[in-house]
């Protein structure tokens, strides 16, 4: 192995673990105490500015 190669699996062996049913409960709590401020969640209100201007359009193809 070359060293560069070495000191990466000493750096991510480093970092902390943990369980994947944990990080997926912290990560349910946090988007259930956020979604209110999320828009990909709760949606964009039909009075937000962004909503009114009708200059520019987004086109996905």
């Amino acid at each position: 192995m070359h060293s560069k190669e070495i000191e990466q699996l000493k750096r991510e062996l480093a970092i902390e673990r943990i369980a994947v049913s944990s990080a997926v409960a912290e990560l349910i709590q946090y988007t259930q105490d956020n979604k209110s401020r999320d828009p990909f969640l709760s949606g964009v209100p039909s009075d937000h500015p962004s909503r009114k201007s009708s200059k520019s359009k987004c086109v996905l193809v």
